[in-house]
């Protein structure tokens, strides 16, 4: 069974960062799911806030419009409940070995934090109640509301972009060294003794020789990022004596990767039926499109029904003098609207978290 004691504020790190626990690959694609699910939410980029009553006990519901297949819901008692598809965390979408999610789903359920001060001592699984619905494809599981919340934290200073490429990684190492250099706030060295780093990695026992070390772990780690990743490492060894101490990493970043993904990812694009729709339906002009292009973007995540809506305000705007700027307005209104339902909605799953 593994557990570790830390302090409620030393969760976070500890659950994602620089846990002292053997995780493997999928253990971390799930956490990794867990948390790009939060940040959707976080982010107010989910789509419907909703109650429902089911065998008598009442539902906050959150739905993913991005992500149709997911779900998060939280019960009376505060705890969260998580759906998501076996695709969301296997090697692909024709990965569908439910021996291998069972054993990570079973890992992490094994897998506690202990928190305790001066008057209260706690013990949490890392998640709860893991089932696989064979039939449909399907992985449920549950959160305490004290684990959701610090990945809630975690997710929010957790860039989308550095989930998607933690993701492709297929050695848990390359994610561990990725998630360390992703927390720096600058370009900083970072120094670690090599029993330090094998205590992060659980592998106390493992390559009594320091070579083995590198060759197993170092090397791969820095030969995955370096293909898959705009951001590697360079290292030094450092001795004690004349004994292989500690190793200095030091963060490559490759700018012309990075400035192209934020491209990429930039809200400059717009679906070919929604742009023609401005264009020949309401009559916008190029320019007046790409005056409002990031107020036409949040629209599309945040209304999925954007046409349908635009459809509408067409017909009502034709009451104003100035119909192209009364639909823009009623569309800013229309995501003030939902910002605040999502800011009540979300206080009341994870209170002041």
């Amino acid at each position: 069974m593994n557990e570790i004691a830390v302090n409620k504020e030393l969760i976070q790190s500890y659950i994602l960062t620089s846990a002292k626990y053997d995780y493997s690959v999928y253990e971390k694609r799930i956490l990794y799911r867990i948390i790009e699910l939060l940040q959707e939410y976080t982010k107010e980029l989910l789509g419907e806030y909703f109650e429902c009553k089911e065998a008598g006990r009442e539902y906050n519901v959150i739905r993913k419009n991005i992500y149709q297949k997911y779900f998060l819901q939280k019960n009376l008692f505060g705890d969260i409940d998580i759906t998501m598809p076996l695709s969301a965390f296997l090697k692909d979408k024709q990965d569908h070995n439910h021996a291998i999610a069972k054993q990570a789903l079973l890992s992490l359920n094994l897998k506690r934090v202990q928190c305790e001060n001066e008057n209260v001592w706690e013990l949490f699984n890392v998640i709860e109640r893991p089932t696989i619905d064979k039939k449909h494809g399907y992985v449920s599981f549950r959160l305490h509301p004290v684990i959701a919340s610090v990945l809630v934290d975690f997710s929010k200073g957790y860039s989308k972009y550095a989930l998607e490429i933690a993701m492709k990684f297929e050695s848990v190492y390359s994610m561990r060294f990725f998630e360390l250099l992703n927390s720096q706030t600058k370009a900083s060295n970072l120094t670690y003794t090599i029993e330090e780093l094998k205590s992060m990695f659980q592998i106390q026992n493992k390559y009594k020789l320091t070579a083995d070390f590198f060759r197993n772990v170092i090397e791969p780690a820095k030969k995955e990022l370096d293909a898959k990743s705009p951001y590697s490492f360079d290292y030094k060894i450092n001795k004690q004596g004349r004994k292989f101490h500690s190793i200095t990493f030091s963060p490559v970043i490759k700018k012309e990767a990075v400035e192209k993904e934020l491209r990429r990812q930039s809200p400059k694009h717009l679906s070919p039926e929604l742009e023609d729709y401005l264009l020949n339906h309401i009559g916008y002009t190029p320019g007046e499109i790409n005056a409002n292009r990031d107020l036409w973007f949040r629209a599309t995540l945040m209304l999925p029904d954007i046409l349908v809506q635009l459809e509408k305000l067409s017909g009502k705007s034709r009451i104003s003098k100035n119909p192209k700027g009364w639909i823009i307005g009623a569309i800013k209104k229309m995501i003030e609207k939902i910002k605040e339902e999502r800011r009540q909605a979300n206080q009341a799953i994870f209170g002041d978290n």
